[in-house]
């Protein structure tokens, strides 16, 4: 799920003035709230949204199936910037009932309080623009949630380009990053993912200056399900 999908959808069903940048601000909002009160993970951890983003390749925290709590987050926001205040509280309290549900199944599940997600070193990373780039993790967790990929340029591009992440099994999109020429360091990119259990392939395609190349560490930050439901 994009945001562009979600920004699509709430201009369809709540018709408002608000510009796309404001809605990117308070789609940021919520998901500092999900990442610290529904993943207890560090604050400082994810960055909000830039409204230069392509919308359409920005991909979301949460996965389609919780398209729910970004609309009704929003529809509160538009009801409060308008000064709606009644219908406001409505939607805030639809939203806290998305977010309630949200939070009960991700705490069954998962237990992040009392099993704490962990960054996994999966390996060294080579991407071009001939070959682009994969690598393998073996995950023993069945059903574990993958909440983010964090890229750590070793050894930078020499050119400008952009690397688009996919977990291999699903085709399912981890995020985008952008590659600066000569610039190192760590970005994360990715949302809320289950993939099956065993192997996890991550395949990297780099698209930008046909002769650049370059390395990065890759690390997955895994949370693994519950006790009660690992003895499932």
């Amino acid at each position: 799920m994009t945001l562009g999908q979600i920004l699509g959808r709430i201009d369809t069903l709540r018709p408002n003035a608000w510009t796309p940048e404001q809605k990117t601000a308070w789609v940021s909002d919520l998901e500092a709230i999900l990442w610290t009160q529904i993943f207890l993970q560090n604050p400082t951890a994810r960055e909000p949204y830039s409204p230069a983003q392509d919308d359409e390749r920005t991909l979301l925290l949460l996965p389609d199936g919780w398209q729910r709590v970004y609309i009704a987050y929003l529809c509160a926001m538009i009801d409060l910037a308008n000064g709606e205040y009644d219908q406001f509280q409505n939607s805030m309290s639809q939203f806290n009932g998305v977010m309630a549900e949200l939070g009960a199944w991700y705490a069954d599940t998962y237990d992040p309080a009392g099993n704490p997600a962990q960054w996994t070193p999966l390996g060294l990373l080579s991407c071009d623009a001939l070959t682009g780039g994969a690598a393998t993790l073996s995950i023993p967790w069945k059903g574990a949630a993958l909440l983010a990929l964090e890229w750590r340029v070793t050894d930078a591009f020499d050119g400008d380009g952009r690397v688009r992440f996919t977990l291999a099994e699903t085709g399912t999109p981890l995020g985008e990053i952008d590659i600066i020429s000569g610039q190192l360091g760590a970005k994360h990119v990715g949302g809320l993912t289950t993939p099956p259990q065993g192997c996890v392939t991550i395949q990297a395609e780099y698209t930008g200056d046909a002769l650049s190349e370059g390395q990065g560490a890759v690390l997955l930050l895994c949370q693994q399900p519950s006790l009660r439901h690992r003895l499932k």
